[in-house]
């Protein structure tokens, strides 16, 4: 029988008892019980009285140590019901004495919109979170039309009711359309929701669009009423729905347009844009159309041109003419580096440029175009199909160039054991040694976008350690696979330690840092 002990409270059991008196053992019948315990033999009269003994004991003591279980368990199912009652009653206090009811109308706003800088992020608009967590949240968000700015429309998944969305317009002043619409799927619904947005055309500011067949003309009619429009993306589901299709004309008169590109690697549908007010354009098409564009884009401060479908109108070579001066242009990114041949950029900041094994040597068209711009661009980036030895002529070539940034990215025809070799080569070439290329660098930066080649992270740390003291930054992101390793962050330490400023990650995140080293308007870069 249990007791409760008056000092501390504690439960004491007593001592049990032996339920069966066991027999006087002697050496030859315990010798005995251990050669019967390995073999088949049956036991003589003396060893069966004692293993019968015992084993009366051990049931005895068995059935009490159940019982005894069984009481625990009750026990201890009685004091976690306890616990969690506590708990919860413990996580009400905290709530009701939560900072955040106390947090005045002001900061809350505050915190709020700096959530809605990430609208673009996520598929639907925050202010329908905030506004369901409390009556005093959803006051707040009812006061900032802002936060219903975003509305995400996506026809691969289950899209807003209608009256959400409209509910979702009456709240907001300005929009933020993102719509992704879908060539395989019902047209008539997504004719029907884009319509609703369509009525307040005049108050989009932002239109990410992805258009079907059936989508053009209802676009295309929203002509003359898009008085707010600021930035644009244009992007086309398939290939099959790109074929066919008239030119998009509706964004011409947009009076404040400011940032435009379309996306479409199959086929080229032109889309009419005001060229002369652009200060981004980000579009892919043949050089003649890149250049009827450019030669109006004179406010140009960032551009984004990739020469596509040249061949396919029988436009083998480059296009002769004037040389096209974009004089505001700071950030520049190119699909071909003889598109510098065609232009003049003299307040060149930056310049990003994919390498491509059919090009002609770069050198060729990078003096001539530096000398003719008298420009002096700070930061180099490249991608596409890179060659140690051109790379290593260029920065040797340039000491103007501070930071370089280098992408690699999958390629066709060309296997990624290729392509990592040719990233060694590119690490092995900037590590300081006897011979030491741009030693003038102070940024080095690595992005890489493969999925199965594990990257040799190593190596870009051991080039880091060489060139400790002369390097400010740098940076190493992949899209794929963490970057982790005791070597790799104890090199990692050793250098920030030495007031180097280095950035490592992975993941989405790290995709949209190496896409904004190589392109521009990334704000509207919506695959998924």
């Amino acid at each position: 029988m249990s007791s409760r002990c008056s000092e501390c409270g504690g439960t004491t059991f007593p001592k049990d008892e032996p339920d069966t008196v066991v027999p006087s053992v002697t050496p030859g019948i315990l010798a005995r019980y251990h050669r019967l315990a390995k073999c088949n033999e049956p036991p003589g009269g003396a060893e069966k009285s004692f293993i019968q003994a015992v084993a009366s004991q051990t049931a005895a003591r068995l059935s009490r140590l159940d019982d005894e279980i069984s009481r625990l368990k009750h026990r201890l199912g009685q004091l976690e019901a306890e616990q969690a009652e506590l708990l919860d009653y413990q996580r009400q206090n905290a709530t009701i004495l939560s900072p955040l009811r106390r947090m005045p109308p002001e900061v809350l706003i505050k915190v709020f919109l700096w959530t809605d800088c990430y609208a673009s992020d996520v598929k639907c608009c925050r202010a329908w979170v905030l506004s369901q967590v409390s009556s005093r949240w959803r006051a707040i968000t009812l006061s900032l039309p802002s936060l219903w700015s975003f509305i995400s429309v996506n026809f691969r998944s289950k899209c807003p009711p209608l009256d959400m969305i409209q509910t979702q317009m009456d709240r907001s002043r300005c929009l933020k359309i993102r719509f992704l619409g879908l060539e395989a799927a019902d047209s008539a619904p997504q004719i029907k929701l884009f319509n609703l947005l369509s009525q307040q055309s005049n108050r989009w500011e932002e239109l990410n669009i992805q258009l079907t067949k059936d989508l053009v003309p209802h676009l295309n009619g929203i002509r003359g009423r898009l008085a707010s429009l600021r930035r644009l993306w244009v992007q086309w589901h398939d290939v099959s729905s790109a074929t066919g299709v008239n030119p998009i004309d509706c964004f011409d008169t947009a009076p404040f347009l400011v940032e435009a590109g379309w996306f479409n690697v199959s086929h080229f549908i032109p889309v009419l844009l005001p060229a002369h007010q652009l200060t981004c354009y980000r579009a892919i098409g043949p050089l003649t159309h890149h250049r009827n564009f450019l030669k109006i884009a004179s406010h140009l401060v960032e551009a984004w041109i990739a020469i596509q479908f040249d061949e396919a109108n029988g436009q083998q070579s480059p296009v002769t003419g004037g040389v096209i001066n974009l004089p505001h242009l700071r950030r520049l990114s190119i699909s071909d580096v003889e598109i510098l041949a065609h232009l003049r950029a003299p307040s060149l900041e930056e310049l990003a440029i994919r390498m491509r094994s059919r090009s002609s040597p770069a050198l060729d068209y990078l003096h001539p175009f530096f000398d003719r711009s008298s420009c002096a661009p700070h930061s180099l980036g490249l991608s596409g199909t890179l060659d140690a030895s051109v790379t290593g002529a260029i920065l040797q070539e340039y000491a103007f160039i501070k930071r370089f940034r280098l992408v690699v990215n999958n390629q066709p025809s060309v296997d990624e054991y290729t392509i990592m070799n040719a990233v060694n080569a590119h690490i092995t070439l900037l590590t300081l040694g006897e011979t030491s290329v741009s030693p003038h660098l102070d940024e080095i930066s690595f992005g890489s976008c493969l999925q199965r080649i594990p990257i040799d992270y190593s190596l870009f740390l051991k080039m880091l350690l060489s060139r400790r003291g002369a390097l400010k930054a740098a940076a190493f992101y992949t899209e794929h696979g963490p970057i982790s390793g005791a070597e790799i962050l104890t090199a990692s330490d050793e250098l920030r330690s030495s007031g180097l400023r280095l950035s490592m990650g992975s993941g989405r995140e790290a995709k949209k840092l190496i896409q904004g080293w190589i392109c521009v308007c990334t704000w509207n870069w919506f695959r998924e």
